[in-house]
């Protein structure tokens, strides 16, 4: 069987989507069926990096280049299209789903998409909202697939670390549009309790600032960075407070039990990042814009390194809504509805 994704990612938008669209990939590879990418150029510099048949487009959602894509599927001969974007219009995914079985990953609830089946994971969506959103509408509701149960979980490498330090690693996911890596660079001399520490500083592969930021962290002995990453698990088992932007990487941390310091940068993180925080998973910082941010950062992470009782509360509670087994239960019910 031959999966198609479709997915794009910028300086604006980050990297989220391309790498939870790699998470269901390596889970379809791993069953023995092939996969193939079709990616914008923004995101050409991460497939090198992943061993997958991979097309790149640019403009990829732009309507001159739907027959363009369309062609590209034939010659795939591909039976299953998955699109993660939220640069797919009406016009687009109608193309697609016109002459494919498609998957929609979604995050915005726009409008109601004409598309075989929905998949959305975030932790404060539920069933009710899509059959709201098509109450209206002509177009029937898509096979839904919502809620945290279907995180797709990248696939987990290594083993963890014993140690005898305190790692805090701080995450501003694949392009850090706020610049928010840079303020905390730039404001360490207030932060004590950070300095005392082992200090990763995760830099993705987007991100404009990274000469600046590497240049800054050599002040720093305690600071380690990590540039341009694809597995973030070796980083994860040596994490023992993570501080983080409210996208993919939230939902990693928790579901590995990570104590976790959240924040949101953009306006589709926002509902993420007070969710999590009102379900007692993870402690919620708010807009990283707000000239409190560095003081309020260093607060909570103090906080949580002197109370052992929060920390074991966030990881009892991580486990009652966040597993590894997401990417499995996505492709269980794909191959379900193609035989």
């Amino acid at each position: 069987m031959k999966y198609t994704f479709i997915c794009d990612g910028s300086n604006s938008n980050g990297t989220g989507h391309f790498f939870r669209c790699l998470s269901i990939a390596q889970e379809i590879i791993i069953r023995g069926d092939s996969v193939a990418m079709i990616v914008n150029d923004e995101l050409e510099s991460l497939l090198g990096k992943c061993e997958l048949e991979a097309y790149v487009i640019n403009g990829l959602f732009r309507k001159e280049c739907e027959n363009r894509v369309l062609n590209l599927l034939e010659q795939l001969a591909c039976e299953m299209v998955i699109i993660d974007s939220h640069n797919a219009n009406r016009s687009f995914l109608g193309t697609i789903s016109a002459n494919y079985y498609t998957i929609l990953i979604d995050d915005l609830l726009m409008f109601p998409y004409p598309v075989d089946v929905i998949l959305n994971y975030h932790i404060d969506v539920s069933k009710n909202d899509y059959y709201a959103l098509y109450s209206k509408s002509r177009i029937t509701t898509p096979k839904l697939l919502i809620g945290s149960k279907f995180f797709p979980m990248r696939i987990s490498k290594g083993i963890n670390e014993k140690k005898s330090r305190i790692d805090i690693s701080f995450f501003a996911g694949g392009s850090d549009p706020a610049h928010v890596t840079l303020k905390l660079l730039k404001n360490m001399n207030m932060c004590t309790v950070l300095q005392k520490h082992i200090l990763h500083i995760i830099v993705g592969e987007m991100n404009g600032d990274y000469d600046e930021i590497n240049r800054i962290s050599k002040e720093y002995k305690n600071i380690i960075i990590h540039y341009g990453l694809l597995d973030l698990s070796s980083i994860y088992r040596l994490t023992d407070v993570a501080i983080t932007a409210s996208g993919v990487t939230l939902y990693e941390l928790v579901a590995w039990g990570i104590p976790t310091i959240s924040y949101y940068m953009v306006n589709n993180q926002i509902h993420s990042s007070y969710a999590f925080a009102k379900l007692g998973l993870t402690i919620n910082l708010g807009n990283c814009g707000d000239e409190c941010f560095i003081f309020n950062l260093e607060t909570e992470v103090e906080r949580m390194l002197d109370n052992k009782e929060l920390v074991n509360r966030l990881k009892t509670n991580s486990k009652k809504y966040i597993d590894m087994w997401g990417a499995k239960r996505i492709v269980d019910v794909l191959e379900r509805n193609l035989k």
